[in-house]
């Protein structure tokens, strides 16, 4: 299938009038995003090996009893903008380095994991988002995003 290459690793550029993919065939690192934050940490090691089960529940464990508050405007909202004015903002963005890293680690990632403790208002919420990718404020533009909710009820 042609787009096995891009499963992992790939991302979406918003830009005017279309998006461009970019795929990072070095991608080591995974995201999480939980309450609007922003983590990432490695589970590939330097020759494409899988980081260990205990390593990578360790990372889960210390992203998971963060107790800081939610963002109050979590980078995951912007993604749900129109092409255009996300294009705009997400260039406003990159003037900043600390923005600009941010949004980098998040490009370079084989995948983003959303994990919070929060579900989807509704079943229609739900539908919308498994069956036509509609998705809520916490996402990102990652080809390949894992959502885990913690007091899920649909």
């Amino acid at each position: 299938m042609s787009q096995y290459p891009r499963l992992f690793g790939t991302t979406r550029i918003p830009g005017h009038d279309s998006d461009r993919l970019v795929t990072n065939s070095l991608a080591k690192s995974i995201v999480v995003i939980r309450k609007g934050r922003i983590f990432h940490f490695d589970v590939l090691d330097e020759n494409g090996s899988p980081a260990s089960e205990p390593q990578i529940l360790s990372n889960v464990r210390k992203i998971l009893t963060d107790n800081r508050p939610a963002e109050s405007l979590p980078i995951g909202a912007l993604t749900t903008m129109d092409r255009d004015s996300w294009a705009e903002l997400r260039k406003e963005l990159c003037k900043s380095t600390h923005n600009k890293a941010l949004l980098g680690s998040i490009d370079g990632a084989l995948f983003a994991v959303c994990l919070d403790e929060e579900g989807f208002l509704d079943n229609v919420q739900t539908h919308r988002y498994y069956s036509l990718g509609i998705k809520p404020d916490n996402s990102s533009s990652e080809t390949e995003e894992i959502v885990g909710l913690t007091n899920h009820s649909q």
